[in-house]
């Protein structure tokens, strides 16, 4: 069993008295990248200070390469943690360039500092005070800041939110493959899914400060542990006991185990002219060279989505069918 490079031990943390962290427990292997997901105060920007010593836990243990950095009885200063961190706000010395807020803490060589500002396309920034740049070009200085500090952890707060989607595409890659070279654990928080799955490695869904699920992208994709995983990471529908039973095509998967409801993926319907589900177009919607569609069985107030590259009218009757069971979810009482 491969050992753990990052180990978090039930870490609980509060924010003026109030819980913001329960008994989170991750583990993660070097050179791996974390991206913690969930809804806005779930806890994902907490728990990043508490790596970096910013903010003190209440208990349990962080621990990297088995170096007991915060616990119950002590709790290194971030200076001593040898982490780098990118910030939301970039923070960026504005009495300094770019290039010297790069060079400021820099422990790669100039060779090795070029490389990465070729790589964040910053070249032309590097005279510049941060007050001159926008905040998508305030952000990849802050990023090459963090990179040419060649920490062994790397800690990345919402990295690429300023920036357009052209450079992400172009950035993102590039990225992931110079941390892979050089085997940088990284932990970030991403609230653009695109992001997260063109990034992770694993993922961690984070609910009310507890950690609900961590695995690789696919499995949290394909195999949520709840309700809330399966929503967030996917678009479709809940439907209720009810419901379902107002959908024989779906009612004859309801399992045997005790279930309160099921999550129908938009992908679980297919434009089918023999499908067994007739129903109407109520709504149609493209984006990204595919169409959403809003769908109102015969007979039924219950709203499905569906996508496909195919056209169809809205109010134009439609037959749909299962493309397969796996795109739907069961679970007990909403988890």
């Amino acid at each position: 069993m491969t050992k753990s490079f990052i180990d978090l031990h039930k870490i609980s943390a509060s924010h003026d008295s109030q819980p913001v962290l329960r008994n989170v427990d991750i583990q993660l292997e070097q050179g791996k990248h974390l991206v913690l997901i969930g809804s806005s105060g779930s806890g994902k920007t907490t728990l990043l200070r508490t790596i970096a010593g910013l903010h003190p836990i209440d208990s349990g243990t962080i621990s990297v390469n088995h170096r007991v950095l915060a616990s119950n009885q002590h709790q290194l200063a971030p200076e001593e943690r040898n982490i780098g961190f990118v910030f939301q706000d970039h923070a960026l010395f504005p009495h300094l360039t770019a290039a010297e807020n790069i060079a400021f803490a820099a422990k790669l060589d100039r060779e090795q500092q070029r490389e990465i500002e070729i790589m964040l396309e910053i070249t032309e920034l590097l005279n510049h005070y941060p007050h001159q740049l926008s905040g998508g070009q305030q952000q990849r200085v802050a990023l090459a800041r963090s990179i040419c500090f060649d920490a062994p952890v790397l800690l990345l707060d919402e990295p690429f939110a300023s920036l357009d989607e052209s450079l992400r595409k172009k950035v993102i890659p590039k990225l992931c493959q110079f941390f892979q070279r050089r085997k940088t654990t990284v932990i970030s928080v991403a609230h653009d899914q695109s992001d997260a799955f063109a990034i992770a490695d694993e993922m961690a869904y984070l609910e009310n400060g507890r950690l609900i699920q961590q695995a690789p992208p696919e499995v949290l994709f394909n195999e949520p542990s709840t309700r809330a995983v399966a929503e967030f990471l996917s678009v479709g529908v809940w439907l209720n006991d009810d419901e379902i039973g107002q959908l024989p095509m779906i009612n004859r998967h309801r399992p045997a185990r005790e279930h309160s409801g099921v999550f129908v993926s938009e992908a679980a319907l297919r434009f089918d002219e023999r499908g067994e589900l007739s129903a109407t177009i109520i709504d149609r919607r493209f984006c990204l060279g595919r169409y959403n569609y809003w769908l109102m069985p015969n007979g039924t107030d219950i709203i499905l989505r569906s996508v496909s590259t195919e056209l169809h009218e809205v109010d134009q009757k439609v037959t749909m069918q299962l493309q397969s069971e796996d795109y739907l979810k069961f679970f007990k009482d909403g988890h």
